[in-house]
């Protein structure tokens, strides 16, 4: 009878002491951190709606409002508010007649971008000027405007020919100084 050996493993090598050459940054790294900063502002714009998005209480609650744990969080003034997102690069709200004619335009296009929630189609135009106003190219704006204006019907978005309709409308409507 013969004993099989198994196969031995070669001897332990110290690694290469040559140091490899540093990598140059690419596309995809400036892509990525552009994304991060994107990423950063939509937490911060996520924030402030949490914080802000309670105000209907107080009208109904007032004395609740005014006996409230001192735990809650504090409540910003419209002011700070429209100082934040400014610097943020989102533009302050449309008035009823730009509010109008950009969901008309919408509707225009197709009727399943506003799909019946006129503020959210406002909120995702005034978060696209934000990327308007950082002076990304119009691939990339247009490839965001697909990202944002998704729907039930198009988890996915649009498509890149109705994004570009839609970014061009979101610039006129919304943020037409951007």
């Amino acid at each position: 009878m013969s004993h099989h050996q198994p196969p031995q493993q070669p001897a332990w090598t110290p690694p290469n002491p040559t140091p490899t050459p540093p990598q140059q940054k690419t596309g995809r790294k400036v892509a990525a951190i552009g994304c991060g900063s994107l990423l950063g502002l939509v937490v911060l714009i996520g924030i402030i709606g949490a914080v802000t998005g309670s105000s209907s209480d107080d009208s109904t609650n007032g004395a609740r409002a005014t006996t409230s744990p001192s735990t809650s969080a504090p409540k910003l003034t419209d002011d700070q508010r429209a100082s934040i997102e400014a610097a943020a690069g989102i533009p302050p709200e449309p008035d009823l007649a730009a509010r109008t004619a950009y969901v008309a335009d919408l509707d225009a296009i197709d009727p399943d971008i506003v799909h019946g929630k006129t503020d959210k189609a406002v909120d995702r135009g005034r978060n696209q000027c934000s990327s308007i106003k950082q002076g990304l190219p119009r691939a990339k704006l247009v490839e965001l405007t697909n990202f944002r204006f998704s729907s039930p019907d198009h988890p996915n978005g649009h498509g890149t020919t109705t994004a570009a309709k839609i970014l061009d409308v979101v610039h006129a409507r919304i943020c037409p100084d951007f």
